[in-house]
């Protein structure tokens, strides 16, 4: 690259060329692309693209093709003349506002420098005056005038820097630089450079550098330590190094950058950014915390090197596909971040110098410029194919340039969130300045040391040097939203990345790995060891007839008043097994159960169950349309009620069994069982959920199901045959199956009440403490308006149904053993529980827990790729708590109920939730995919209602 450089400079008589290091590969030759600055445009008269085709290694030939076009210049920037109010350029502008509303400090820009020897500290104060003197920026204040700023520029007479001995400054070294370095700025009144010249031992000093960004950019910290160095010396030296006048200053810059990009200049590359940044969306990282409202500049960083090898494999790969290493990196990075978020329209901003011309090579200002680049992407595309839409949109991007991103925000009129960054939430960075390696005052030894001051104007930006080791990266991100642990997994998800695509970059995307094997085999087996030893040929009728047996006179149920013991609810039972097995039920036939709260509900179930029938609850409340449209789909010939309810019933065609509460059948039937045996595969029960189509869907649960879920259950919740239970849930919600069968296989008593019970929350407290109940599982937003600390003899309180507040966990934990379960009605009532304990520490979210006995959870993106912790995908559930399916709908059942790809036979549920792994192998519930919501723990699905609303006259 040198020698092609001299020998164009040579050729054309130009001192100075601006050149990218782009290599493309064309016809067996390398493609060394030059691009000249506006300046040499300018005295050339033209616009060049020069092509140099040599043959590598080395250069043996340089045939030089010009083509000569008549593109628009922009125009040179000469002095201006100063009006009373200089304006400010426009992203001093942006900046000016942000300082403002919220302060600044993530915009100093600190440079420190160790000294082993001797400095002159008048020298030192001296040179610095020396550069304010020539460099207006830093020493401009920002003054306003009608709710405007404008630059106002100050001599350099009362600069000063700060001289302080570490034994005055009361605290670390480390602690001093940091608060040095985070000392606001009063843009009103303050140099715009500070220096302070900290003595930390006799010879051993400090420099501490630090510029306002609102004066200078990265480009301007080696301009500023080599013309420090040249002052400096000449002082030292007792000579003067009069540097040549610059051409313009930023105020000039300022000026003309008003003047220029106005009118149709302005609308004309406007029209580009209008039509790239559409309808731009966020990017929605997968956070460890909740976004605060206001954006926090509280950072840190993660550093890691690429092996040398790694990264001479992107080099090489890059120069094959025609691209730089920044369009090669920026489009992994991308393809990261479509994997960590599941969006295909990415979008991320990325610095540009913004000094093409070459009156601002030397001046120290604020010039650069944002730009973002936005790539729409799917899955299903090659990375090839990726890498080629990247570059063609960084070089549209790059053609558009000159045009401040303060002014691209503000034509598109974005609706502002003080939480975000508008148009992007990640940078992407590829260090290209200028570093300035060795420095010289004097006979000292100087070292260029970092500085643990870290902030975060975004959520997460990526730097990358490429060095003579390797290439480096360093993840900076916000510490309001990310805990490092998170950073450095996605540093190694990112160096997996780089392996896949370097082996193969012509696979999709959605077939790059970025997972470790170690990783996979944790969420695989790790966190999915459920292995559950039971008796898998049994069913919950076993488990009772044990407790029957067992403890035949105590009280199994009770409702108001009335009781029912472990024998009387069996005879009962059986007498309505006897009365359906005598009119014909066979085998999973259908039978209806509409009852209101009572006695008869639990006879009725097991009744159902024993003659080897599928019971269907109903609500009474339930619309007759819904009613009917369940007996219909089920096709059910007998309903089992309560007498009190059969006048409502009339106008359904179906025979209708009352039964009283203090008798219940006052028939003859025999009250022996039918000695019938029940497969455990055999259908128990079908709940009716909401469905999006406007009908609900008939879930059908087996009893082998039934029987997994109660028998893990019962365990896991420490049951003793002195508990109590309350039944809080309507029984055609799934949440009610764990609060009828636990008790009755542990001998417990439930305690079934009338549902104006639960409305009076005074008299619930009552009757809770009245009666010992010891078990309460109720949704959190009931729970929540209960005076919990009153309650005097519960010991287990389960939340379910809805997502729990932590205030609510907060106040059950210092108490209770409270129980967070999730789980929706297709994998029988529930498939993970988080027991949260008196230590246990809460942060946003109270997790939904870990996967229960005989439950193999999954969370998959949207290629059924395994997501790793902390990243956001859909909730998938195996095992055998995993329904039939829905009732009568094979292609529903066929899309949510899939074969699973990791455990040969088992059958996975797709839930629609979107959740993520933690680190301690909890599931944080997220959201939906979908429109269904809940109701006090009631899913809806917003189609039904929809459905619903457009069979009303006169709604369209």
């Amino acid at each position: 690259e040198e020698k092609l450089v001299a020998i164009w400079q040579e050729l054309l008589g130009i001192d100075r060329i601006g050149i990218h290091d782009n290599f493309f590969e064309l016809g067996g030759h390398s493609l060394l692309v030059i691009r000249f600055t506006s300046a040499v445009q300018r005295s050339l008269g033209l616009s060049l693209s020069i092509r140099s085709v040599f043959e590598s290694p080395t250069i043996s030939s340089l045939a030089g093709v010009l083509s000569v076009s008549s593109a628009s210049i922009i125009p040179k920037i000469e002095k201006q003349e100063r009006p009373e109010y200089i304006p400010l350029s426009f992203a001093q502008e942006r900046l000016w506002f942000i300082d403002k509303l919220q302060g600044s400090i993530n915009y100093h820009i600190p440079q420190l420098i160790k000294v082993s020897g001797y400095i002159n500290i008048d020298y030192l104060e001296l040179s610095l005056q020396k550069i304010l003197d020539r460099h207006e920026s830093l020493r401009t204040i920002i003054r306003e005038e009608d709710g405007l700023g404008y630059q106002h520029i100050r001599t350099s007479d009362t600069f000063r820097l700060n001289f302080i001995e570490a034994s005055e400054i009361g605290l670390s070294v480390e602690g001093f630089i940091k608060e040095e370095v985070s000392r606001p700025f009063d843009l009103s009144r303050d140099y715009m450079l500070r220096c302070t010249v900290l003595e930390v031992l006799p010879e051993e000093f400090i420099i501490i550098f630090v510029m306002h960004h609102i004066a200078s950019d990265g480009w301007s910290i080696p301009i500023l330590v080599k013309e420090f160095e040249l002052f400096y010396e000449g002082l030292v030296k007792g000579k003067e190094f009069d540097l040549p006048e610059l051409p313009i200053q930023y105020a000039d810059y300022s000026i003309w950058q008003r003047d220029y990009l106005s009118g149709e200049v302005l609308d004309e590359k406007m029209s580009y950014w209008e039509s790239q940044l559409k309808s731009v969306l966020p990017l929605e990282l997968p956070t460890d915390y909740p976004r605060p409202s206001v954006h926090s500049n509280e950072g840190a960083s993660y550093e890691f090197l690429l092996s040398k090898g790694l990264s001479l494999s992107l080099t090489k790969l890059s120069k094959e596909k025609g691209v730089t290493l920044f369009m090669l990196l920026l489009s992994i990075y991308k393809v990261l971040l479509h994997k960590y978020t599941g969006q295909d329209d990415i979008s991320v901003g990325t610095p540009v110098a913004n000094r093409e011309q070459e009156e601002v090579f030397g001046l120290i200002g604020f010039f650069i410029n944002t730009l973002v680049l936005r790539t729409k992407l799917s899955s299903g595309i090659s990375f090839d194919e990726l890498l080629a839409q990247v570059k063609e949109t960084s070089l549209e991007a790059y053609a558009h340039q000159d045009v401040p991103f303060e002014k691209v925000v503000d034509h598109l009129s974005l609706e502002r969130d003080q939480s975000r960054n508008p148009l992007f939430q990640t940078m992407f960075v590829l260090q290209n300045n200028e570093r300035v390696e060795e420095l010289e005052i004097g006979s000292s030894n100087l070292e260029f040391i970092g500085t643990d001051h870290v902030s975060s104007k975004f959520d997460l930006t990526l730097s990358v040097i490429d060095t003579l080791e390797g290439i480096v990266f360093n993840f900076e991100y916000a510490r309001s939203l990310f805990t490092e642990a998170t950073i450095v997994r996605m540093g190694s998800h990112l160096e997996q990345l780089i392996n896949s695509i370097v082996a193969d970059s012509s696979l999709a995307i959605k077939e790059l790995k970025y997972m470790l094997e170690e990783e996979q085999l944790e969420l695989l087996e790790g966190f999915n060891y459920t292995e559950l030893n039971y008796p898998k040929e049994k069913t919950v009728l076993d488990l009772f007839e044990v407790q029957v047996k067992k403890s035949p006179d105590n009280i199994a149920l009770v409702f108001e008043g009335e009781e029912l013991t472990y024998r009387e609810l069996d005879e009962k039972s059986n007498q309505v097994a006897n009365y359906l097995h005598e009119k014909g039920i066979v085998d999973e036939e259908f039978v209806a159960i509409l009852m209101e709260n009572g006695l008869e509900m639990l006879v009725s179930m097991l009744g159902v169950l024993k003659a080897g029938g599928t019971y269907v609850p109903i609500d009474p409340d339930f619309p007759d349309d819904r009613i009917a449209f369940i007996l219909e789909d089920t096709s059910a010939m007998i309903m089992l009620t309560q007498e009190s309810l059969i006048s409502k019933l009339k106008d359904f065609d179906i025979e209708i069994l009352g039964l009283n509460s203090k008798g219940i059948l006052d028939n003859l039937l025999p009250i022996s069982g039918l000695k019938k045996i029940i497969s455990s595969n055999q259908l128990a029960y079908v709940i009716y959920t909401s469905g999006t189509t406007g009908n609900p869907k008939g879930v059908m649960i087996e009893h082998c199901s039934l029987f997994s879920h109660i028998y893990y259950m019962q365990s896991y919740y420490n049951i003793e045959s002195d508990n109590k239970f309350i039944l809080f849930s309507n029984f055609t919600f799934d949440a009610s199956i764990e609060q009828f069968y636990i008790p009755l296989i542990n001998g417990c008593t439930l305690h079934i009440v009338s549902k104006s019970l639960l409305l009076d929350s005074d008299s619930f407290l009552n009757y809770l403490n009245s009666n010992g109940i010891s078990h309460l599982n109720a949704t959190p937003g009931f729970l929540s308006l209960l005076p919990i600390e009153e309650f005097t003899s519960l010991k287990r309180i389960v939340s379910s149904g809805d997502t729990c507040p932590v205030i609510l966990a907060e106040r059950c934990k210092r108490r209770f053993d409270f129980y967070n379960k999730y789980g929706p009605t297709e994998i029988t009532s529930a498939c993970t529980a988080f027991n949260i304990k008196k230590h246990t520490k809460l942060n946003n979210t109270v997790p939904i827990g870990f996967p229960l006995g005989d439950r193999n959870i999954y969370i998959l993106d949207a290629d059924m790729n395994l997501v790793p912790i902390g990243v956001l995908g859909e909730l998938y559930i195996g095992g055998v708590q995993v329904s039939r399916g829905y009732l009568n709908q094979e292609e529903l059942t066929a899309e949510k109920f899939i074969s699973s790809p990791f455990k040969e036979g088992d059958r996975l549920y797709r839930t629609g939730d979107l959740v993520k792994w933690q680190i301690d192998g909890n599931i944080q519930l997220i959201g939906r995919k979908d429109t269904q919501v809940k109701l006090r723990g009631y899913r809806i699905e917003l189609g039904e209602i929809e459905s619903i609303l457009e069979g009303i006259e006169g709604v369209k």
